[in-house]
């Protein structure tokens, strides 16, 4: 939006020209409308936020689809038909450098600060180290402002939440984490073709290498967000480089073969996706992590933001 301000007026908003920022949320209009002088350069931030959120956000069709998997029993998940309201998913994970913000402006103390420390890849295992937070990489060494384009880890599923709540509080809008059903739907394409098959090289028509961080081409580390080839959606790494955190718990069926349902009736939270430490052979879309805990954080697991219509 572009703001004029009357000098006959002063002290109230003139006008307002439709321009590039696009329509704002009822909250930060109204915010603006009421606003003196003296706050008009913070509500003028506020709106650079949002544009930078709108621009980051797509928004992905409402459907139906069958979620989980039927005809793989190496993954042991059970296909059941769900349905997806439409809804906003971040193209990217959050970065170190978004994450940065919401810590400067509120404070907050993460889950890894609380505990000493977060839970690194040593010798195949994953143990728990000293001194380790957000700031750091899938090794626990200190980042450089120059990584702060990575996938922000070592963050929990409180943190994460957290985070959405402070955008909303901001924003005026909901934030929240995408459900599983929500995650798998978009991370699926608009034609089921981003569908990872076991057994296969392939991400939809995309060869895995160039789709996404696994433990094949990472290094052993993560990298930017956006490197690589995004899915039909336009979402960059739903598949490798970090897990993400879904809003869901993990549930498991009577029949003793894990099912994924959105709820909130299960014991532990769940994750999506893989990561850079993940074997390919693991990287379907219907292949879900859990953690006992949503205090947990370590080297693999970041996430990415939904916002509801």
């Amino acid at each position: 939006m572009i703001v004029e301000i009357s000098k006959q007026y002063p002290m109230k908003i003139f006008n307002i020209i439709p321009s590039p920022f696009n329509l704002l949320s009822p909250t930060l209009l109204l915010s603006l409308l009421l606003s003196t002088p003296m706050t008009i350069q913070t509500h003028l931030e506020l709106i650079q936020t949002e544009q930078v959120l709108q621009d980051s956000m797509l928004l992905i069709p409402g459907g139906s689809y069958q979620m989980g998997s039927s005809n793989d029993p190496e993954l042991k998940r059970t296909g059941h038909p769900e349905s997806i309201k439409s809804f906003y998913l971040s193209k990217y994970e959050v970065t170190l450098e978004e994450f940065e913000q919401f810590i400067d402006a509120t404070n907050y103390e993460t889950d890894a600060d609380k505990a000493g420390g977060s839970m690194v890849l040593i010798d195949k295992r994953h143990e728990t180290k000293s001194g380790i937070n957000w700031k750091c990489d899938a090794n626990g060494k200190l980042r450089s402002g120059f990584d702060y384009t990575h996938p922000v880890i070592h963050v929990s599923w409180n943190d994460a939440v957290a985070y959405c709540q402070w955008l909303s509080q901001k924003t005026g809008l909901t934030y929240r984490l995408p459900t599983e059903a929500e995650w798998e739907y978009a991370a699926r394409g608009v034609k089921n073709s981003s569908y990872f098959a076991v057994g296969s090289n392939m991400i939809g028509n995309d060869p895995m290498d160039d789709a996404a961080w696994t433990s094949a081409n990472s290094v052993a580390v993560t990298h930017p967000v956006g490197q690589k080839k995004a899915n039909e959606q336009g979402l960059h790494d739903m598949i490798g480089n970090v897990w993400e955190w879904c809003q869901d718990k993990y549930q498991y069926m009577p029949n003793n073969r894990n099912f994924v349902q959105s709820g909130d009736k299960g014991y532990a939270r769940a994750c999506r996706g893989g990561s850079w430490e993940t074997n390919p052979v693991n990287l379907h879309v219907t292949f879900s992590m859990f953690t006992t805990q949503a205090s947990r954080c370590g080297s693999d697991i970041g996430f990415r933001v939904a916002r509801e219509l």
